[in-house]
């Protein structure tokens, strides 16, 4: 309970600017939205919803792992690899793992016919990009070998479960199309 409420001190004061985000992206998801209705896309309202979930997906990894510490200092990179520390890390290495899980799937619901290795890849480039930037940033945060192969990890999973939910989902349109022919 105790990580929980360290947590909530930590980020309770960037609440108003994580909000602000959420509204412009909003805003922005609604304008694409509403130009793709009047272009008459089939399909407008769920992909720009899917990229919406995506994108604040993302902003709230980033959010919560770019926000500055109360000490603004840089740590030196932690090379550390400890497989004990991946396992018994408690709620920080829980939180590393399913970082980036519903950020890959919607990612490969919404792009289906993209890859599922360059999704993979697109989710390990942002991870290495944001333990870069708290490595590079004064913001105290730690940059760490083991969250990237959390984070790398996750996305594993999550190009996992995408590609389950994508191949029930085909499946399903296949029976539909079927019964209707």
């Amino acid at each position: 309970m105790d990580a929980y409420i360290q947590y909530w001190r930590m980020f309770s004061g960037f609440l108003p600017v994580f909000i602000t985000a959420t509204a412009v992206l909003t805003a922005v998801c609604a304008v694409v939205w509403w130009k793709r209705v009047r272009g008459s896309q089939q399909d407008a309202a769920k992909n720009s919803l899917l990229e919406w979930a995506a994108s604040f997906v993302l902003l709230s990894a980033l959010f919560m792992t770019l926000t500055p510490t109360r000490t603004h200092i840089r740590y030196h990179f932690d090379a550390s690899i400890e497989v004990g520390m991946i396992y018994s890390g408690g709620v920080e290495s829980m939180i590393n793992l399913l970082l980036f899980v519903p950020f890959v799937i919607l990612l490969q619901i919404r792009f289906r016919r993209v890859s599922r290795l360059y999704i993979l890849l697109a989710a390990c480039s942002i991870s290495a990009i944001i333990e870069g930037l708290q490595y590079a940033l004064p913001i105290g945060r730690v940059a760490a070998v083991h969250d990237f192969i959390l984070n790398t990890f996750g996305s594993l999973v999550g190009v996992i479960i995408g590609g389950l939910a994508t191949s029930m989902t085909k499946s399903v349109q296949s029976r539909g199309d079927v019964k209707e022919g």
